[in-house]
């Protein structure tokens, strides 16, 4: 998903959260973000940064991840 997000297509991003069940907190804002970012000019974005809990903990058994990233 991040790709799509990159890509600022928001119609693949929603296609492959229900294709693949993707569990992503937040798709609705982000995706609104990216459109409202389209809107103001703002035609692409870029992923910062990508860490799991399992990262800072060790434990992988059961993670959490975490982007961030900017829309320019």
């Amino acid at each position: 998903v991040f790709e799509d997000i990159e890509n600022m297509d928001e119609f693949k991003l929603l296609e492959e959260i229900i294709q693949y069940n993707i569990t992503m907190c937040g798709y609705g804002p982000v995706m609104t973000t990216m459109i409202l970012s389209k809107m103001c000019g703002k035609n692409t974005s870029e992923i910062l940064a990508y860490k799991t809990s399992g990262d800072i903990s060790g434990d992988l058994s059961s993670v959490v991840g975490y982007a961030s990233g900017i829309f320019k």
